[in-house]
């Protein structure tokens, strides 16, 4: 599975980012053999429509699902063509992945 993650850094040990739209990276990892490449949020500086912009580049990466923290309360109901994300506890990526493999 292909999973995109909010973070605040460029590697697997780096903590999450509850920012979706306004992380600086998102880290993709292939959980099957737990590669990864990071792509830095372009959309972190617009001033507005920051997380449609985020979602569109991480939806070009082909991924299946996304991860972030966010709160219940605020939890979308539609997040275009990601499986739906819910909330996770404050994580470090290795913590989290080892949920997905």
């Amino acid at each position: 599975m292909k999973v995109a993650i909010s973070s605040t850094g460029k590697d697997l040990n780096a903590p999450l980012d509850p920012r979706f739209g306004r992380c600086p990276y998102f880290v993709i990892v292939e959980t099957e053999d737990m590669t990864f490449e990071v792509l830095t949020n372009d959309a972190g500086a617009q001033g507005g429509g920051a997380g449609i912009q985020a979602a569109g580049q991480v939806a070009s990466k082909k991924v299946d699902a996304v991860i972030h923290l966010m709160e219940p309360e605020s939890m979308c109901t539609s997040a275009p063509p990601f499986k739906r994300v819910r909330f996770i506890p404050s994580f470090y990526f290795s913590q989290l992945l080892q949920l997905y493999r």
